[in-house]
């Protein structure tokens, strides 16, 4: 008999907000449930949240619903940063093999890559030109720095 193989493993992220005066008092409004692990996550707009997995896996959340927008894989190991540009439109990752990727997440293709040569505890530095928000910057106007 072949063995069977394991039961996926699901990941829990807590989305907190205060639940009063008191700024000690936090608790959970939402809890994002994924496949394997989550290793980092970055706000993509007012209700949009995105992460990256222990698994490869970056997924645009929408905290309204608390449902995943769009889901593919990113790297063929851990998503070690991902950061949303352009209010969710466009989305930077760098994985734990060295690609530093920028990606649309509506359709789920890489729109550039480049091989870092960066160890994997150093993250790439998104500088938007005109001092936006990196949030509400396009990857055109930024410039991305990576060790």
């Amino acid at each position: 008999q072949a063995p069977e193989a394991p039961a996926p493993q699901c990941a829990s992220l807590a989305v907190m907000a205060s639940s009063g005066s008191s700024s000690s008092s936090l608790a959970p409004v939402a809890i994002l449930q994924s496949q394997g692990g989550v290793y980092d996550v970055s706000f993509a707009g007012a209700s949009r949240l995105m992460s990256g997995g222990l698994e490869g896996d970056a997924t645009l959340w929408d905290l309204s619903d608390r449902r995943p927008l769009s889901s593919w894989t990113a790297s063929e190991s851990t998503v070690l940063s991902i950061q949303g540009l352009d209010g969710g439109r466009e989305c930077l990752t760098q994985g734990k093999e060295g690609l530093l990727q920028l990606w649309d997440p509506a359709t789920k293709s890489s729109l550039w890559q480049t091989h870092t040569d960066a160890c994997s505890f150093a993250r790439a530095l998104v500088l938007p030109s005109g001092g936006e928000a990196t949030l509400d910057a396009s990857s055109a106007s930024c410039c991305i720095v990576s060790p």
